[in-house]
């Protein structure tokens, strides 16, 4: 287990609030351009609303649930592997405190690109059947 200090867990919170901010507003603007699309008249205002209702209940939802529920460290790593939080933005002292958990979340991309579950991709880094 990581050992975090005080003031890394602090900063570690500021930056998983900025990634949250940062992956909400993408969402958001995805959903103005719904919105927008109601308001020239090129889609309904029913359509506007299924937009709105996805967002509230699929991705708003998901990243809520995501950035209450996991760890502040395992949240800014996923942020790094995910692109939302460049590594060249985070001091040094919390990269090296987030680096291990970066490594494995990108682990964790590549085998779910390859199709592969966690435990399949496990198994063949062990030499398992």
């Amino acid at each position: 287990m990581l050992e975090i200090t005080r003031n890394e867990r602090k900063a570690l919170r500021r930056w998983a609030s900025i990634a949250y901010d940062r992956e909400l507003g993408a969402e958001l603007a995805k959903l103005g351009t719904a919105i927008e699309a109601w308001r020239t008249g090129k889609s309904s205002s029913h359509a506007a609303s299924d937009e709105i209702h996805q967002f509230h209940d699929g991705v708003a939802r998901d990243l809520f649930r995501f950035y209450t529920r996991a760890s502040p460290e395992s949240a800014v790593a996923q942020a790094v592997v995910s692109g939302v939080i460049a590594e060249a933005e985070l001091p040094p002292e919390l990269l090296a405190v987030v680096a291990p958990l970066i490594q494995f979340h990108q682990w964790e991309e590549s085998a779910r690109a390859a199709g592969q579950t966690a435990d399949d991709a496990d198994r063949d880094n062990h030499g398992e059947s």
